[in-house]
């Protein structure tokens, strides 16, 4: 026989009113979910582990170790007198060898430039040219120098003044020193300036 439905069946158009007194009271049983509408910024926990893995062999390791802006010059000075005379010496402190120079030399090389010093290469960037100086330990103030052709081929060819301030670091993957003129000092030309103009004020002033 065909199925027909009665007024109590579930299949009927109409809810019947069991069935709206069942649904009523068990509201609390049943609760709908919360949607939430507040917007949220991208959490890093939500980025997979493989993607993570990912980026770092893109990136060399993790991208918050990267330092987008490095500054390669670790030996800053301003050349004094004493650096440009004829003596061809450049004074390095001590400090500063023994943070970015000494460790990186190795055990050896360390010790010979405390004692006798080693022949070292110092490629000049600005010119592309490669010189050959003897770094060593200056005991009686054991401070560090730069000896040999310095005064030749630095204070002379590259007409270095008193004020100029020079920028130098020591690459370990091709072991050589670099070298770089970062300012040149403007004392000279102010100086040259103000005389000049002090000098027509003098010769245009008269004494009675």
């Amino acid at each position: 026989l065909p199925f027909q439905a009665s007024e109590t069946s579930f299949f009927t158009t109409k809810p019947t009113e069991e069935l709206l007194k069942f649904l009523s009271n068990n509201d609390d049983q049943y609760p709908e979910p919360a949607v939430s509408t507040a917007l949220t910024l991208c959490d890093e926990s939500w980025i997979s582990k493989k993607r993570k893995i990912t980026e770092e062999r893109h990136w060399g390791g993790s991208r918050k170790l990267i330092k987008l802006s490095d500054d390669p010059w670790k030996i800053k000075k301003k050349l004094t007198e004493s650096d440009l005379g004829h003596l061809s010496r450049l004074l390095v402190r001590t400090s500063l060898v023994k943070n970015h120079v000494l460790p990186f030399l190795g055990a050896d090389c360390a010790r010979e430039v405390e004692s006798k010093g080693i022949q070292v290469i110092v490629w000049d960037k600005d010119t592309k040219s490669k010189h050959q100086l003897v770094f060593k330990q200056w005991r009686t103030s054991k401070s560090y120098v730069f000896i040999g052709m310095w005064h030749q081929d630095f204070v002379i060819r590259r007409e270095l003044k008193q004020g100029d301030e020079i920028g130098l670091y020591w690459d370990s993957n091709t072991s050589i020193f670099n070298f770089c003129v970062l300012q040149r000092t403007r004392v000279k030309q102010l100086s040259e300036t103000f005389s000049v103009s002090l000098g027509y004020k003098r010769r245009n002033h008269v004494c009675f």
